[in-house]
């Protein structure tokens, strides 16, 4: 039970199946020394899902769409086969030696996806663009390293069924945000490190695609490792 929503069986249900594609092109860079200096890579990617699941209204033997629990009425729901549905997209990712101690790191990720038949209409499940830059130096013992999160927006009308949970969304769809996070490394040993990590710099209130609970805010993290 979700809401006014109730989940049924379907005794009809079969598997899905799918024919996948992806190619990549990558490329290197090296500095005069022979090591790596820059590092590129572009993957496209594509699924065609046949007999696809997905989940759709519903109706208990009798024909009846609802289900009456003493005072409560749910709306009958169910997983179904589409005939034929699609997810493809990018995702790109970058290495950059900067300084010998010095690296940048970068990547991005974009998906789409649609149920062709019956109804075009999106898929469910399907995130927003996001990706993740960082900036790491290096030195010795520790390490000093700056990340950042982000999520594009998605828009209220790419949302597919109700798992997408559409309900906690604004009326605009899942909302655009990024953080700011700061993380430092210690080794007093081999055997021993402590780690220090403050994320969400500037306390962003924020919730992640199809979350009905808001990500956490100003927090910091500590962790003594240890190897025995």
């Amino acid at each position: 039970v979700k809401g006014d929503e109730v989940s049924f069986p379907n005794a009809a249900l079969t598997p899905e199946n799918s024919v996948n594609g992806e190619i990549t092109i990558a490329k290197s860079l090296l500095d005069p020394s022979g090591k790596q200096k820059l590092k590129v890579s572009l993957t496209g990617f594509a699924t065609r899902l046949n007999n696809a699941i997905i989940r759709e209204r519903f109706q208990q033997s009798n024909g009846s769409p609802i289900l009456i629990s003493g005072i409560d009425t749910f709306n009958i729901f169910a997983n179904v086969n589409a005939s034929r549905a699609d997810v493809y997209g990018i995702s790109a990712n970058l290495n950059y030696i900067i300084l010998s101690n010095l690296e940048l790191n970068s990547s991005f990720n974009w998906t789409k996806g649609k149920v062709l038949e019956p109804n075009e209409r999106p898929l469910s499940h399907i995130p927003p663009v996001y990706g993740r830059v960082s900036l790491k130096y290096q030195k010795e013992k520790w390490s000093l390293q700056y990340v950042s999160r982000y999520n594009a927006k998605k828009p209220i009308e790419e949302y597919g069924d109700s798992s997408d949970n559409p309900e906690y969304a604004t009326p605009e769809g899942a909302l655009a945000w990024h953080t700011m996070n700061l993380y430092a490394n210690y080794n007093f040993t081999d055997k021993i490190q402590l780690s220090v990590g403050l994320e969400n710099l500037m306390d962003k209130h924020y919730r992640q695609f199809a979350s009905g609970v808001s990500a956490p805010g100003r927090n910091a993290i500590i962790t003594l490792r240890g190897k025995f």
